[in-house]
């Protein structure tokens, strides 16, 4: 059985959102994709890049809100870290190349309305990663525009 990397609870994201003054700049749902929970370690140091959530996002504010996304790392206690990169693209459109990822994250601006994007994250485990059960948390952070 090769090793897979997991999000704890089918968790995708752990969400951390700015509030400007005491109202949220946003409402943000994320629903898992079923390739969340288990994605490919296995030991080929192939470069992945696969849909991991999609995100709905409400802006609250009157001139809409701008959403940040970090970067990450898959982990696991004694075995190396694999860095990810984190990309939004609009809902149903096909998947980003690799190309298309920034290293320091991803920012988009939502208009005042509510709007729903594919989350997608790339990376690379090594030929000799340590096996076992990984785990990430991400962080999302929208303040109003």
């Amino acid at each position: 059985m090769s090793p897979r990397a997991s999000w704890p609870a089918g968790l995708v994201l752990s969400l951390v959102m700015t509030a400007t003054g005491s109202v949220l700049a946003a409402r943000i749902a994320v629903q898992p994709t079923a390739t969340t929970t288990d994605l490919a370690l296995d030991g080929a140091p192939t470069l992945r890049i696969v849909k991991i959530a999609e995100l709905t996002i409400a802006a609250t504010g009157a001139r809409g809100c701008s959403v940040w996304i970090s970067n990450g790392s898959l982990v696991r206690a004694g075995g190396s870290p694999i860095s990810f990169q984190v990309l939004v693209v609009e809902r149903g459109a096909p998947a980003p190349s690799a190309t298309s990822f920034a290293p320091g994250g991803y920012r988009f601006a939502i208009a005042d309305r509510t709007r729903t994007v594919d989350v997608y994250i790339k990376y690379q485990p090594s030929i000799y990663q340590t096996p076992g059960s990984y785990t990430a948390s991400d962080a999302i952070d929208a303040v109003d525009n």
